[in-house]
């Protein structure tokens, strides 16, 4: 059982856990791909209700209400199916007094699910053995044969077994982006890098 999940400030972790069908693994990879997407979805959110464009801002807003729900976030999936609602009943002041706050609600998740993001400095890096030029190779094709047949668990897990070797600057670089275009699985993206 991850004790960091169980802490995370503003996660209901049992009702995290029972929308990710009991399975710490897939919770955590919902959590980080929430993580991921707060930045562009806010301003999108933020663009959206400065035009006036209800109907669109309606429709970011169901996605911000579902995606808390399933991460745990409930207080901010309620506040955003509120928001929802406002949307489809066209209640603009209702809109213009909440949304502030459904934005700053959000985008506070930034920092609380930041913690999923530290390194774990459980190993001192130079106690790892070094990685050969075919290994490491040997890995970037394993990883990029499974994002082309969309199997982004298995991907990851080739890409965290090289958290055993030390890496190169470059290598440790390559490593952090594909790390990021699997979380939002982003396979063009993925497929240009490896």
């Amino acid at each position: 059982m991850n004790a960091l999940l169980q802490t995370l400030d503003g996660i209901d972790y049992q009702a995290a856990l029972s929308y990710c069908m009991g399975d710490e693994a897939v919770l955590l990879n919902a959590l980080k791909t929430y993580a991921t997407t707060i930045p562009d979805k806010a301003k999108k959110i933020a663009s959206l209700w400065q035009s006036q464009d209800i109907r669109n801002y309606t429709i970011e807003v169901h996605s911000i209400k579902s995606s808390s729900r399933a991460i745990g976030a409930s207080v901010l999936s309620k506040l955003a199916e509120h928001l929802e609602h406002c949307g489809d009943q066209n209640n603009i002041e209702e809109i213009n007094k909440k949304t502030p706050e459904l934005l700053d609600l959000y985008t506070s998740y930034t920092a609380k699910l930041a913690p999923l993001f530290e390194k774990k400095e459980t190993t001192n890096a130079s106690s790892k053995p070094s990685i050969s030029e075919d290994d490491i190779n040997g890995a970037w094709v394993a990883i990029k044969e499974l994002v082309q047949v969309f199997d982004y668990p298995r991907a990851t897990e080739v890409l965290h077994m090289l958290n055993d070797y030390q890496l190169t600057e470059a290598q440790q670089q390559k490593y952090d982006a594909v790390e990021k275009l699997l979380r939002v699985v982003d396979q063009e993206g993925l497929l240009s890098i490896l």
